[in-house]
Parts: C-alpha cells; sequence; structure tokens
C-alpha cells in the first residue's frame, strides 16, 4: 500500500462519527503493528512461538475494520474505504 492510499484510508475512517468503534480499530491495528514491527527480528523459531498470536491481532483487527465499516453504512457513512483497504491488501 502506498502512502496516498493508507491517507485516503485513514481519511475516511477519521469522518466517522462512531469514536468508540474506531478507537477500537485504531488499538487492534496498533497492536498487530507492533507485532509485525518485531517479526523481522524472529527466528524461525520465535515465528512459530508467537504465529498464533500474531494471527489473533490480525484477525482482531479485521474484524474491528469489518464492524466499523458495517456500523458506517448502517448509519449513512461512506465505508468505501473497507474495499479498498482489502483491495490494497490483495496486491502485498
Amino acid at each position: 500500500m502506498d502512502v496516498a492510499t493508507a491517507r485516503t484510508i485513514w481519511g475516511a475512517i477519521e469522518k466517522t462519527t462512531l469514536e468508540n468503534l474506531k478507537m477500537d480499530l485504531v488499538r487492534k491495528a496498533l497492536a498487530y503493528a507492533r507485532i509485525r514491527s518485531e517479526w523481522f527480528f524472529y527466528d524461525t523459531e520465535q515465528r512459530k512461538e508467537h504465529d498464533r498470536v500474531r494471527t489473533l491481532a490480525h484477525n482482531a483487527f479485521i474484524d474491528a475494520c469489518n464492524i466499523l465499516s458495517r456500523n458506517m453504512a448502517k448509519v449513512g457513512e461512506d465505508n468505501k474505504w473497507r474495499e479498498l483497504l482489502t483491495h490494497c491488501c490483495l496486491t502485498v
């Protein structure tokens, strides 16, 4: 994902009135990013040890994205960022 796309996605998320769901997404994103930032330094054995935690953090982040997106749609807010996020992640 390039910086411009990331800014577009964050700009759309930032506009939501659903503060609690937005902050939950941010917390989950930071937790996952923390794990991924350390991943590079792990050897094979450490990666095996941490893989379950990484997977759970990833799934929690995706769940938070889906929950925010669905609720934004319910209150009539633009949630096109979710499709853009999926598209960017699938091209990695």
